[in-house]
Parts: C-alpha cells; structure tokens; sequence
C-alpha cells in the first residue's frame, strides 16, 4: 500500500530540503498527508548483505498470508453455497 501515482505530492516532496516539513497537506487517496523529508538516499540497488532479513520476514509473511487464505478458501465456498441455496429457497423455508 503506497500513495499511488499523485503529481502533486511528488512535486511536494521534490521541492523540500532535508529535514523540511511541508506547510500545506498534499491529498491522497488515503486522506490528506503533511510530508517531510527524513533522508536523502542516492539513486541505485542496495547489497543483498544490506536487505537480507527484510526479505526474508517479506518472504514469511507472504507465506502465512497465503496459508490464511488457503484455510479460508473451504470455508467461504461452503458460506456461498448456502447462501446460493438460501436465495433460491422458497420464503419461511430453510435447506436441509
């Protein structure tokens, strides 16, 4: 979950220094955001050595998401089923 494409905050944060805080909230889809610039980082890719362990809990939690929906899956079929079953049921009776 980022900000998406928004101009107007990339030509906020463009326009400050480090350290700065903008003086006027920029909106974005997730309601209005005030924007400071904590650090400058140059451009480029950073060593593996350097971002190991945060691919690997990346990894682990995609994982365990994952696995949370295969547990699911049975369980919201059987609930649609029902309610498919449910909606084609006559009024005041119920399937067996």
């Amino acid at each position: 979950p980022g900000i998406g494409s928004n101009p107007q905050f990339s030509d906020q944060i463009w326009s400050l220094k480090v350290g700065q805080l903008a003086k006027t909230a920029v909106p974005t889809a997730r309601g209005p955001a005030f924007v400071k610039v904590a650090e400058e980082r140059p451009a480029g890719v950073s060593p593996f050595t350097e971002i190991r362990a945060r691919v690997g809990l990346d990894y682990q939690a995609e994982r365990r998401e994952k696995e949370g929906i295969d547990k699911l899956a049975p369980v919201v079929s059987e609930l649609a089923a029902r309610a498919a079953a449910s909606s084609r049921s006559p009024r005041g009776t119920r399937p067996r």
